[in-house]
């Protein structure tokens, strides 16, 4: 089956589908290094663009189409959204009226996009992943209004948490997935029990401390970690441990001079890409934020895979 991935990042989105028997004959990302990384390791089918301008008849026709728009700030991407979708909506009305959206920092906007080009491409069924804190913002029903609008019968959002899944990580991501003129039931797998979960020191076993040290949004919070658990989610920041860093009462106990930050390629198989997965870029800033803004691979098998099912 032939698919689609719009915003596709890095690939890990792709990545999964392809292991399931999906063909990606198309893929876009505004990040030249990211098209680059998905060209490297998925399929040389992915372009540098801004999905905004992208005219629908360069789109190919295809079975399904997936994507995880980002979040976005409503100052650079609002005005061109409000100029596609139809504002006589009502819903689109009052959405784009809220204070929020208006003068804030509304989070979402591309997903408006992704429905839009879903309503006018209409492949036989797509998939959006977004942040699960999407569920909870005004969106959510904007969302489900206008795909089903445009014909599709919506199964969830779901919740899926990585670690569920095989993923030494905890890691939530939400999942809407829907068909078109036909409502289909998706069952996924059993979330494996906590004594399943994988842990770091199974994912990375030539890691030579029992802690590691995950730089915190703010220092209010922990940043030392047991190997011996699941990863809390990886963030596009990566940065090593201060020296005069100060004991935080929730860190992991831990030996001085026996932790350290995990490097790019330890954080990318904790994504769950495979060990020769190649990011061809220079710059670690650049590394860290294709590898902490991917959906991981492992995660996006099982979604195609319980797709795949019901087909």
């Amino acid at each position: 089956m032939k698919i689609i991935d719009l915003f596709c990042g890095a690939g890990g989105l792709s990545l999964g589908f392809a292991q399931e028997g999906f063909t990606p004959v198309k893929a876009i990302d505004i990040d030249s290094a990211a098209v680059e990384t998905y060209n490297r390791n998925i399929r040389k089918v992915a372009e540098c663009g801004d999905i905004l301008k992208v005219a629908l008849e360069d789109l190919p026709d295809v079975d399904g189409i997936i994507g995880g728009p980002p979040c976005q700030s409503f100052s650079i991407a609002g005005r061109r959204i409000k100029e596609i979708v139809n504002e006589e909506d009502r819903l689109i009305r009052k959405y784009f009226s809220r204070e929020e959206v208006a003068n804030k920092d509304p989070r979402s906007n591309l997903s408006i996009v992704f429905a839009k080009i879903i309503e006018q491409k209409r492949p036989d069924w797509f998939v959006m992943e977004n942040v699960d804190g999407l569920l909870n913002l005004s969106i959510r029903n904007l969302l489900e209004y206008l795909f089903k609008k445009a014909g599709y019968f919506l199964e969830g959002p779901f919740i899926l948490n990585a670690v569920h899944y095989g993923v030494p990580q905890y890691r939530k991501r939400l999942f809407f997935i829907g068909f078109r003129d036909e409502r289909k039931s998706i069952l996924f797998p059993a979330p494996l029990s906590r004594s399943e979960w994988k842990t770091v020191r199974q994912a990375l076993p030539s890691y030579e401390y029992e802690w590691y040290y995950r730089h915190p949004r703010t220092y209010g919070r922990r940043a030392v970690y047991s190997v011996n658990e699941p990863s809390p989610t990886i963030r596009t920041v990566n940065r090593p441990m201060p020296p005069n860093y100060k004991r935080h009462p929730r860190d992991a106990p831990y030996i001085e001079g026996q932790v350290r930050a995990l490097t790019s390629e330890e954080r990318a198989i904790l994504q769950s890409f495979p060990p020769n997965f190649f990011f061809p870029v220079d710059s670690k800033t650049e590394k860290e934020k294709l590898i902490g803004d991917a959906v991981p691979p492992k995660l996006a098998r099982v979604v195609a895979r319980s797709l795949k099912n019901v087909l």
